[in-house]
């Protein structure tokens, strides 16, 4: 009888380590990403992203030089950047190089077309195209969740990313729900004072980021849903509650 020798090529064996050298190039971003939207820049450290990558320490210097070319790292990976193109170990650019990128990627994303056509129309809008225009906001927070969560969590930390957090993130969509519900009080009696707007504004701000992202990080005992029906019945709700929060009772201004 003969045997076979099964052998395997060199070419193959290459192939196969360069396969896995992509893979681990992305799970390392992904699990940098993770990391800094948890604990932030300053408290992330490359020990923690390697045990949530499941690598050495070591091994994750193979691929970042340092933090602070892991955290650009990170922000390429949210952008959906080509991470197997760049040479290994990636070396940090300069904080502001990173900060551009983060800035050009916020500026594309940030985009809610329809919210902008309420405000342009200068008009009160319906409860339809409140509705619309939400869901808009909705599903844009939901399918970026991760990214937003990462540069939220480090513009405590970061200076630079929290005047780009409040000019184009979550300080541009405050001011314009404030503006939309001033279209809506001002055919009303009694309008809402400045802090009532802003309170009013906030509170359908955190409404919407809670139930598109921030809902999905509470532990399984806290979580609401788990199911796609259950994600279609909390997006329903949680557009019911904004669309309440935009409008008042005409006595309002009585209320004590």
């Amino acid at each position: 009888m003969k045997y076979i020798h099964s052998r395997i090529s060199p070419d193959t064996n290459r192939q196969e380590m360069r396969r896995k050298a992509e893979n681990r190039i992305n799970e390392i971003a992904r699990a940098a990403i993770i990391c800094f939207g948890q604990t932030g820049y300053l408290r992330t450290q490359m020990s923690y992203v390697a045990k949530k990558a499941g690598v050495s320490t070591g091994t994750l210097y193979l691929y970042a030089a340092n933090k602070e070319a892991l955290f650009h790292l990170a922000v390429l990976a949210a952008t959906n950047a080509d991470l197997t193109a760049l040479e290994q170990p990636v070396s940090p650019p300069g904080f502001e190089k990173t900060v551009e990128i983060i800035q050009s990627n916020i500026q594309r994303l940030a985009k809610w077309p329809q919210l902008d056509a309420l405000l342009e129309a200068n008009r009160k809008p319906t409860d339809e195209e409140l509705r619309q225009a939400l869901l808009e906001l909705y599903d844009l927070q939901s399918i970026n969740r991760e990214a937003i969560w990462m540069i939220d969590r480090c513009s405590i930390d970061v200076p630079e990313l929290d005047v780009l957090a409040k000019a184009n993130m979550r300080g541009r969509v405050f001011d314009m729900f404030k503006q939309l519900i001033h279209l809506i009080d001002q055919d009303l009696e009694h309008k809402r004072s400045e802090i009532e707007t802003r309170t009013s504004a906030r509170l359908i701000l955190e409404t919407i980021a809670w139930s598109s992202m921030h809902r999905h990080r509470e532990t399984p005992l806290h979580q609401i849903g788990h199911t796609k029906e259950d994600e279609t019945q909390i997006r329903r709700a949680a557009i019911n509650c904004t669309i309440a929060l935009f409008h008042t009772p005409s006595e309002a201004g009585s209320m004590a």
